[in-house]
């Protein structure tokens, strides 16, 4: 059985270039070095984590996940929201329990009636149901409109606790439509947009960037009615290198994928003879497929506690059906409101080592490592990572630098809940490395990374 493929070092903001798939798109290597070296601690720490005992396959999975930002597996992601009443929370937390069925990571909205609220936890993943709701912030640059459907891919979502890491920003709407016309398409709005923003949060990229979609959607009608770019175009539907993605062995695109839109059949280009567009969807997309399913299982491991908060046959209990002004089902599109023109993807620009985004990037880094040892309450993860002369004294000296350690809490460490009972309390790192299977040479790799990313940072550090 191989282990999960650890992929070359990718980054995932993109400047000058805006795009309405929900999550943020990357950009190459070489012009964020430092950002890239981020990336590369964090993998390793994933591979310590992962290490020999893992029994993740390439071959088996079948949805594309970004090995860099997969969570551990088993994980309880706590999800929590900034807004929105209960009757609206319950039917996202509803819809979204969908994916905690198939494997061992599921997210956790709280109890009923009120769920979690991110004003008073720190979640994992962090909902804003309502784009007007003033004092909440995402990483936009300040006084732009939080607007657009979008979500952080996988463990980027805890990039930083004070920010939406997953947005909805009129979700309201479609759930009322949803309420009385659940069956029709602008009803079942509500569900495809709630699974696929959610979806990207477990870990899932589009299924059309899957090799095998290339040259299957149409670009002129594309730029025609956006008015986007070769650019732009390229950026949004970009085929994920094999190295970056775990996918199934035939690679062939899942077109019932909950990672597809529902786009206009003009935006798809026609069947060829005996070779039918493999990338559009017959139907409406409004739910997890077998493809998606069969991915979390063979990724994640299958589950060991389903979330119990939400009962997904329980009715949602709501005010009388009723259709907001303006929102009923006939002024909605008739195939589909995921169109560019409403789902503006966000960009950030990304030019500064010393920006604030590249220390949450930094901060994710570390609880990565943390979530190693999720079950050791105020545990250090770098004492407990990092053994010998040589290591202490990297801690000691600041491996990021003075003025970057200032910004990171390196001794206090928040741990993330529990998911499963604690395994026996380890005193010593001999202890935790045969529980966990890994050699010393895994220890090795993450302190080199360390140093790659401490010169990193020293040689683009503004003078």
């Amino acid at each position: 059985m191989k282990a999960l493929l650890f992929a070359a070092p990718l980054l995932l903001l993109a400047p000058h270039a805006t795009g309405w798939g929900h999550e943020i798109t990357r950009e190459g290597v070489q012009q964020f070095p430092v950002e890239a070296a981020i990336q590369e601690v964090r993998r390793t720490a994933a591979a310590y984590a992962a290490a020999e005992s893992s029994e993740i396959s390439i071959e088996l999975a079948e949805a594309v996940l970004q090995d860099a930002v997969l969570w551990p597996s088993p994980y309880k992601i706590v999800t929590c929201f900034w807004n929105g009443s209960d009757d609206l929370r319950a039917a996202v937390a509803r819809v979204g329990s969908a994916w905690n069925a198939p494997s061992a990571a599921s997210f956790d909205f709280g109890p009923a009636p009120h769920f979690n609220d991110c004003s008073a936890i720190r979640g994992d993943v962090r909902i804003s149901l309502d784009s007007t709701t003033p004092g909440i912030y995402d990483s936009l640059p300040q006084g732009a409109k939080r607007g657009g459907y979008w979500s952080l891919l996988g463990t980027l979502s805890r990039d930083d606790p004070a920010k939406i890491s997953l947005n909805l920003p009129s979700i309201n709407a479609h759930y009322l439509v949803w309420k009385v016309s659940p069956t029709s398409n602008p009803g079942k709005a509500f569900i495809f947009y709630t699974l696929h923003e959610l979806g990207h949060a477990i870990g899932f990229s589009h299924e059309f960037q899957k090799t095998g979609c290339e040259g299957w959607f149409n670009k002129a009608a594309f730029m025609q009615q956006f008015g986007w770019t070769e650019e732009q175009f390229q950026t949004n539907f970009q085929i994920l290198p094999e190295s970056e993605a775990i996918i199934y062995p035939e690679r062939k695109p899942d077109k019932d994928s909950q990672m597809n839109y529902n786009l206009d059949p003009s935006l798809y280009m026609a069947d060829q003879p005996g070779m039918p567009n493999p990338c559009r969807p017959d139907h409406f997309i409004a739910g997890l497929s077998v493809g998606d399913e069969d991915g979390l299982r063979h990724v994640y491991g299958d589950p060991v506690r389903i979330i119990a908060s939400v009962d997904p046959a329980a009715p949602v209990m709501a005010a009388p059906a009723e259709a907001a002004p303006g929102v009923a089902a006939p002024g909605l599109p008739a195939r589909s409101p995921s169109t560019p023109a409403q789902e503006l993807d966000r960009y950030i620009q990304m030019r500064s080592v010393e920006s604030n985004l590249a220390l949450t990037q930094l901060r994710s880094a570390q609880d990565s490592i943390a979530m190693v040892f999720r079950d050791r309450p105020g545990a250090n993860a770098f004492s407990v990572l990092i053994d010998g002369p040589a290591a202490r004294a990297m801690v000691a000296e600041g491996p990021f630098g003075p003025n970057l350690q200032a910004s990171v809490p390196w001794q206090r460490m928040e741990m993330p809940p529990q998911v499963v009972e604690a395994p026996p309390a380890f005193t010593t790192l001999p202890e935790v490395i045969s529980e966990l299977s890994v050699k010393q040479e895994k220890l090795e790799d993450f302190s080199r990374a360390v140093e790659k990313f401490q010169a990193l940072v020293k040689a683009h550090r503004p003078q």
